[in-house]
């Protein structure tokens, strides 16, 4: 029956179309993965830090007022005068603090300290030393350049970039047996080794 003066109006399109789009939304919401739906509860990703930087003035002065541990300013390596020193890492167990390094240097009077002078050709080996810079010791001796070293969490592996295939690769070492493990062999550069906290996993940059 028509009713005069009393048009039904139509219904708009996005009320319409709003709730099928939320139920597509929220069935690929379930559908991801245990991980990926506990990422997007956080809100944030695990290895973003989002702290501030400490007080490095305050820090110098509680150093020069106790008097402990190696100046934040000194030059560790001070006797490597032709050689270079590249890619620090420091580690600390809690009972003794190190310093892993890279350096085209040797040592051979074996005194503990990179010589001053260098021979020529001399490959990046990865070294070890005290946080005061003595007791340098030279951990690998590979072919090739040896780059980026990293301890795992629990200093039981070091991880490190390697040339001696033509293209830079992954490699571990393993502190107490001395075993070399090339841990990457595809195609591209790999760099910049980096352990996650549960040491499972590697994470490196690569131009592959």
């Amino acid at each position: 029956m028509l009713h005069m003066g009393h048009r039904r109006r139509a219904v708009p399109f996005y009320l319409l179309i709003g709730p099928v789009l939320l139920l597509c939304v929220t069935a690929v919401t379930v559908a991801l993965p245990g991980s990926a739906q506990r990422g997007l509860a956080a809100g944030k990703h695990q290895f973003i830090i989002t702290t501030k930087l400490p007080d490095f003035a305050a820090i110098r002065a509680v150093h020069a007022a106790n008097a402990s541990g190696p100046s934040p300013d000194a030059n560790l390596t001070s006797t490597a005068r032709q050689s270079e020193q590249v890619d620090p890492y420091a580690w600390s167990s809690g009972t003794t603090d190190e310093v892993v390094f890279a350096s085209n240097g040797v040592d051979a009077d074996a005194n503990g300290q990179i010589d001053p002078t260098t021979p020529a050709g001399t490959k990046y080996s990865i070294w070890m030393m005290r946080p005061d810079g003595s007791e340098q010791i030279q951990i690998t001796d590979v072919p090739g350049d040896s780059r980026e070293p990293a301890y795992d969490p629990s200093r039981n592996l070091l991880a490190f970039s390697n040339n001696a295939s033509g293209v830079w690769q992954i490699y571990t070492y393993e502190i107490a047996s001395k075993i070399l493990r090339q841990i990457t062999t595809t195609g591209g550069n790999k760099h910049h080794p980096s352990w996650s906290p549960d040491e499972n996993s590697l994470a490196f940059d690569s131009d592959a």
